[in-house]
């Protein structure tokens, strides 16, 4: 009961948070890709919740263990590794149902599991789960696109060019 309540406070305020970064970094011009795309119900985002921290958090020991507590207690995610670039903690989330591939908390789950796959847009190549239906797409595409016409490039080259620049329909 704790827990949840603390999910539903900590969604909140994450929530607010991501809003009012966004509306900075949209009024900076600093937003620059799009989400395209819809949930295929894969559960890679649910199954393994991966989440990058900043340098600090990463390194430091008490901050690390407060964070791991946090997620582990009141979000509910079992630390399973970490990967040093990017600062990244990978979880399994104990609510999550691979059979029924639902969640066991979705009306209070954490703002991290409400945002997605808006939040992997704030780095700067957003790269998504395999066989996930958002992909990100780059908001000047079209220049890029235009700029490529220009280029002599095999097909094949200017399909992986694409594809790793995010500048697909």
């Amino acid at each position: 009961m704790l827990a949840a309540f603390l999910r539903t406070v900590s969604a909140f305020c994450y929530r607010v948070d991501v809003v009012v970064t966004r509306w900075i970094h949209e009024r900076r011009g600093a937003i620059l890709y799009e989400i395209r795309g819809e949930c295929l119900r894969c559960g890679g985002c649910c199954d393994t919740p991966m989440l990058a921290v900043g340098r600090v958090l990463f390194h430091s020991r008490y901050l690390r263990a407060t964070y791991l507590w946090w997620q582990e207690k009141v979000n509910g995610f079992v630390f399973l590794r970490e990967e040093h670039e990017g600062h990244v903690f990978v979880f399994r989330c104990r609510h999550y149902d691979r059979e029924t591939k639902l969640c066991g908390c979705y009306r209070t789950r954490p703002g991290v599991c409400r945002d997605y796959p808006m939040n992997l847009l704030d780095s700067p190549n957003p790269d998504f789960i395999e066989g996930c239906g958002y992909y990100p797409h780059y908001r000047n595409a079209d220049a890029f696109k235009h700029a490529l016409d220009d280029c002599e490039i095999p097909p094949e080259k200017r399909a992986e060019i694409e594809r790793k620049l995010h500048l697909r329909d």
